[in-house]
């Protein structure tokens, strides 16, 4: 090899290792960039250049060094753990608030928690039955046992409008979280398309990679969407067996228009069903033409509060409504009232009245008429005086039937306490094994000030090597250009 070749060979080391230095400083400059990924300059030695003349016979070394790529310290087994953990937490979580809305909701045990109202209005019965007939002690019994039952009715309307309120808002975020990951799967095939083009042209697109695995985790948080490496470093994505991003193209996220209330939604199972039990007809996804279900993310959490969780939880209070209605109505309905002012002793009218037909009764449309007034009230029965307190007596007594609405709501709040603390745990259990994929994924991905120190210290000093080389070979040929034959002069 000749001088000159030691010179290219010197010049290739400080390129590549200035390279080196540039790739170091830019993780430096990144240390604290969420989604940014550390990065490496490939070195490979460059083959010996052909020997001729009359130095041919003579061992040849290499021809330097040369940088042949800048790659990311990228692990896609890591990387797919990572979605299938993130979309996984993202529903346990959207489960777990679902449910911790509707266990507030119940306020139990407190003093404002229908089991406190309906215990009062019981009591206001046994006190009323106590009171019949006293001239001045009766009719302020009968008002307290309205007052209480209109408690009671105000009770479950109120949980009735909260819980639509959540249906109606958790409808909202779907809609809003569908245009969400429609604008990032467009963004997705455009960075897609980018990164292809840089790859096919020799260049390095590290950045737009690591710009477009973060929107891909946003929409794997959002849809529980699976990935799939594609040529030229892109990334296709699905969602429910369906491709929503496929290289440079993205089909449409869509979720049908109807139903837009609580109410229209085909409720359809008994009391005390599981909240997984979902009724995936009622609202249909779709990517492009295909109807797909996703099976985790926070879109999927969101359906089956939507389809199943609300709806039943909904219906557990309007069984309570049903069997209170149902129950007091009975009795109210079954004797003449001993003590109304009505001189004929008319049958007492229903207490609570409700949808169509009679004797439908909802948490929503469960009313006390506005006509009805305290000596409406049957206390005691037709034929047995004026002190008679036997339906107020019963009446209070249903409270501790076995069918009764308390043991209804009793079962439901011990119910929805259950779930709520299971899935709870469900979500912490969820956020702990993501918590460590995320870890092993930033070690090997992530930047450390420490390794980048030794290796920019490794770095600068094979470059002073390749300059001293530089600087040595250039000495050589000073003597030999310059000072041949001068030797003795």
């Amino acid at each position: 090899m000749s001088t000159f070749s030691g010179i290219n060979a010197a010049v290739t080391a400080l390129r590549a290792h200035r390279s080196a230095m540039d790739v170091i400083g830019q993780n430096v400059a990144n240390v604290n960039t969420p989604g940014y990924t550390r990065q490496r300059a490939d070195l490979q030695e460059l083959n010996a250049p052909g020997g001729s003349g009359m130095l041919t016979g003579n061992p040849v070394t290499g021809g330097g060094v040369q940088v042949v790529s800048i790659s990311r310290a990228y692990d896609a087994v890591l990387g797919q753990q990572v979605n299938v953990q993130t979309g996984d937490h993202a529903l346990q979580q959207q489960r777990a608030d679902t449910l911790s809305g509707l266990e507030s909701l119940t306020q139990e045990p407190s003093a404002n928690g229908l089991a406190t109202q309906l215990n009062t209005m019981w009591a206001a019965w046994a006190s009323a039955a106590t009171k019949a007939g006293a001239t001045n002690a009766d009719g302020a019994a009968r008002n307290s046992v309205l007052g209480a039952a209109q408690n009671v009715v105000a009770t479950l309307h109120a949980a009735w409008n909260t819980i639509n309120n959540q249906w109606s808002a958790t409808r909202s975020q779907v809609d809003a979280d569908v245009n969400e990951v429609n604008t990032l799967a467009g963004n997705v095939a455009t960075l897609n398309d980018q990164i292809q083009k840089a790859t096919t042209t020799g260049g390095a697109p590290n950045e737009l990679m690591d710009k477009r695995d973060q929107m891909v985790t946003r929409i794997v948080e959002l849809t529980g969407a699976t990935t799939q490496a594609g040529p030229n470093g892109q990334t296709d994505l699905y969602v429910g067996g369906a491709l929503l991003v496929q290289g440079s193209t993205n089909a449409a996220l869509t979720i049908s228009q109807t139903p837009t209330s609580m109410g229209d939604v085909v409720k359809g199972q008994a009391p005390g069903a599981s909240a997984s039990d979902v009724a995936t007809g009622t609202i249909v996804v779709k990517v492009g033409v295909n109807s797909v279900n996703p099976l985790s993310g926070k879109l999927t959490g969101e359906l089956e509060a939507l389809r199943s969780t609300l709806p039943k939880a909904s219906a557990q209070y309007d069984a309570v409504a049903q069997s209170l209605a149902t129950q007091v109505n009975a009795l109210q309905d079954s004797t003449q009232n001993a003590n109304a002012v009505d001189a004929n002793r008319n049958p007492s009218p229903p207490l609570f009245t409700g949808d169509a037909p009679a004797g439908t009764f909802s948490a929503q449309s469960i009313a006390i008429a506005s006509t009805f007034t305290g000596a409406n009230l049957a206390i005691g029965a037709s034929g047995k005086g004026a002190n008679d307190a036997s339906i107020a007596t019963a009446i209070a007594a249903i409270g501790t039937r076995t069918t009764s609405p308390d043991a209804t709501w009793s079962a439901y709040v011990s119910k929805l306490g259950a779930d709520s603390s299971s899935a709870s745990a469900r979500t912490d259990a969820a956020q702990a094994v993501l918590t460590a994929t995320l870890a092993d994924q930033q070690g090997a991905a992530g930047v450390s000030l420490d390794e980048e120190s030794a290796d920019l210290i490794a770095a600068q000093r094979a470059y002073q090597g390749a300059a001293r080389v530089l600087t040595a070979v250039d000495e050589m040929l000073d003597t030999l250009i310059n000072k041949t034959g001068l030797v003795g002069r």
